[in-house]
């Protein structure tokens, strides 16, 4: 029983280690981010907000603080290119495969365009998903969580 106890906490302090060096090199692209923005090198900012924000997903979660500031320093970074309108947010958790079913036809309907139009894609892919195949994407809790943000 003891030894459960002590490999349990060596594990828990452990666990705890990796979140807090996982943090610490979030922290730091975070920063690196700032600082490209600040410089005006737009293109690359965004790629390594992109980069960081999903390491954050995966090694913090999606509610932890440097997880919202790399959410945060992306939607600066489109807001200062005028791409108002550009990224698809939820406005609720939804399941991560309906998510990336919805993203995955959101994108392609939008990149099959002639002239690039987020709001017709966005509308059409809720059309669909109003009739999807899979009835479980009717689901209005999957599909109408999904907005353009505007900035």
């Amino acid at each position: 029983m003891l030894f459960a106890v002590a490999f349990f906490l060596t594990s828990f302090g452990l666990a705890s280690a990796q979140s807090s060096e996982a943090a610490k090199t979030v922290g730091a692209a975070n920063a690196q981010v700032v600082c490209l923005y600040g410089e005006g090198k737009y293109t690359e900012a965004v790629t390594l907000a992109l980069q960081t924000l999903e390491r954050a997903e995966k090694s913090l979660g999606k509610e932890h603080p440097d997880t919202l500031i790399s959410v945060n320093n992306l939607a600066a970074l489109y807001q200062a290119q005028g791409r108002h309108g550009e990224v698809l947010v939820a406005l609720w958790n939804v399941d991560d495969e309906g998510a990336k079913e919805f993203m995955k036809t959101f994108y392609d309907r939008w990149t099959l365009q002639a002239t690039s139009d987020p709001a017709a894609a966005l509308q059409a892919t809720k059309l669909y998903f109003l009739s999807h195949p899979n009835s479980n994407w009717r689901d209005p809790k999957i599909w109408a969580a999904f907005v353009l943000f505007e900035g």
